[in-house]
């Protein structure tokens, strides 16, 4: 992970030299790029890639520094888990502590976040998230779909074309 978050800071020059010419109408990225969000040539949103119970489970542990009362018993970390998950956190290193990794992400995000999942598996999680980021949380579905489940993202297929090739750009 640490060499992971490395790349990525390194790319972030070249990457904003590629936006400041592509210039998009609208940037979609990842909390692997928290970077990309700053780039003040286009309106940004962050992907959220982790489903909602999970994103909820570590805004909690941050917000809170443990699992301690967390509204979902289901969801838990055995304490050696806890263990390994909070040094991981701190082997990642940023050039730029507030780069937003890995909650201030959800602030960089303009207005709403799209994430990784759908209503009728972790309704009682979005909403909750949603309060916690203070964003309105836009669950996209699994990225592959069957074609039955289409109608599903329509709404999000609908506004994508209703915007020029190349002004999108996804990370």
């Amino acid at each position: 992970m640490p060499t992971l978050m490395q790349a990525f800071q390194m790319s972030s020059s070249s990457f904003s030299t590629i936006i400041s010419n592509l210039q998009p109408d609208l940037l979609i990225y990842d909390g692997f790029q928290p970077w990309a969000a700053k780039l003040d040539s286009s309106q940004a949103v962050l992907f959220a890639t982790s489903g909602a119970t999970t994103l909820l489970f570590f805004h909690h542990i941050h917000t809170h520094g443990s699992a301690t009362h967390f509204s979902y018993s289901a969801k838990y970390f055995r304490d050696y888990e806890q263990k390994d998950l909070q040094a991981e956190g701190r082997s990642i290193k940023l050039k730029d502590s507030d780069e937003g990794f890995a909650f201030g992400i959800f602030k960089q995000s303009h207005d709403i976040v799209l994430i990784k999942t759908c209503k009728g598996i972790e309704e009682k999680c979005i909403d909750y998230l949603s309060i916690l980021c203070q964003r309105k949380m836009v669950p996209v579905g699994p990225l592959v779909t069957d074609s039955k489940y289409e109608e599903e993202n329509s709404e999000i297929k609908k506004w994508l074309s209703t915007k020029d090739q190349f002004s999108t750009v996804y990370i």
